[in-house]
């Protein structure tokens, strides 16, 4: 059964038709159209310009016309905001891995055993942390990003670095554990 919307012109000189639809069609009648509707395809006849204006200033259309764009405005706005804490969240859990790793390498390689106890305990506070950043990044639980594990980490990286004399190198670059969207910092604070 070949379903189709069919629309016959009525622009006051008397010469559209409509055309019969289908039996179970369902059908519409408008001032100035008759249209049958199937769902299945979409086949037009002609409209005059005079008709498409009318019709698309009856406030029932505009209303329609402003609703659909207030709600597509909506829904755009609520991807692009996912899409940038998912990045966010990402950044911040490859930077925890790198953390988790420089903290388990330097504890493995140094040789006093009070300095490795130490190290071994901030790679485990960093590794839970790396770890619970990664699976907020994979399934969310809070809007935006866990600020305090974060913290947690590069406190945990700050000490390691302190005991060590060492620092992460990514790219030739010193890792950097404030965020683009971090504030900036206060006077005297890095």
């Amino acid at each position: 059964m070949g379903s189709q919307i069919v629309f016959a012109q009525d622009c006051g000189r008397g010469q559209g038709k409509a055309e019969p639809a289908a039996p179970g069609d369902l059908a519409f009648i408008l001032p100035l159209f008759f249209f049958a509707i199937n769902l299945r395809s979409v086949k037009t006849k002609s409209f005059c310009a005079r008709d498409m204006e009318m019709l698309a200033r009856t406030p029932a259309t505009q209303a329609a016309a402003e609703e659909a764009a207030e709600k597509e405005a909506k829904l755009r706005a609520a991807s692009e905001g996912y899409t940038e804490r998912k990045a966010r969240r990402k950044i911040i859990a490859g930077k925890s891995t790198h953390i988790a790793n420089f903290l388990q390498r330097a504890a493995l390689q140094t040789q006093d055993q009070r300095a490795k106890a130490e190290l071994l305990e901030l790679y485990q506070k960093a590794n839970r942390v790396n770890l619970e950043l990664w699976n907020e990044f994979e399934t969310p639980t809070v809007p935006g990003t866990k600020d305090d594990s974060w913290a947690e980490a590069v406190a945990a990286y700050r000490r390691g670095s302190e005991i060590t004399g060492m620092v992460i190198m990514l790219e030739g670059r010193q890792l950097e554990t404030r965020n683009p969207w971090d504030p900036p910092p206060a006077q005297g604070e890095l």
